[in-house]
C-alpha cells in the first residue's frame, strides 16, 4: 500500500520508493501464481 509522500522528501527519494513500491508488486504477483509440475517435483525431491 503506497503512502503519501514525506515533506522534506526530494525527487530521487520518491522515485526510488514508486520503483521498489512496483517491484514489490510484481514479485507479489509471481508468488501469488501456483507452482508448475516441475517446481513441485523439485521441492517434493528427496535431499540425498
Amino acid at each position: 500500500m503506497s503512502r503519501p509522500p514525506e515533506r522534506h522528501e526530494n525527487a530521487d527519494q520518491t522515485v526510488s520508493r514508486a520503483l521498489r513500491s512496483l517491484r514489490q508488486d510484481a514479485m507479489g504477483r509471481d508468488l501469488a501464481v501456483d507452482l508448475t509440475e516441475d517446481e513441485l517435483a523439485w521441492l517434493n525431491a528427496g535431499a540425498g
